[in-house]
C-alpha cells in the first residue's frame, strides 16, 4: 500500500471520528438543555474527545496483545489440550 494512500486512509478516518465525537457533543448538550457552542469550539472539543478515545484504546489493545502473547508462550495459545 503506498504511503499517499495510508495517509489519505488515516485522514478519512480521523475525520469520521471526529464528526462522531461533534455528533455526540451535540447530542448531548441538547439533552442537557444546554446551549451547543459555536461550530469551531464545538470541533475542537470533538478532536479532543476523538483524541483522548484513541489513546485509550491504543493502551487497552495494547495491553490485550501482551497478555496473548503471554498466554501463547505459555502455551495456553498452541492448542496443546488445556481444555
Amino acid at each position: 500500500m503506498s504511503s499517499d494512500l495510508k495517509r489519505d486512509l488515516k485522514n478519512m478516518v480521523r475525520n469520521t471520528e471526529d464528526r462522531l465525537a461533534e455528533g455526540l457533543l451535540k447530542w448531548r448538550y441538547q439533552k442537557e438543555g444546554k446551549a451547543v457552542p459555536d461550530e469551531e469550539s464545538l470541533r475542537r472539543a470533538s478532536r479532543e474527545v476523538s483524541g483522548r478515545a484513541n489513546r485509550i484504546l491504543s493502551r487497552g489493545l495494547t495491553r490485550v496483545w501482551g497478555g496473548m502473547k503471554e498466554a501463547y508462550k505459555r502455551g495456553e495459545g498452541r492448542g496443546g489440550g488445556g481444555d
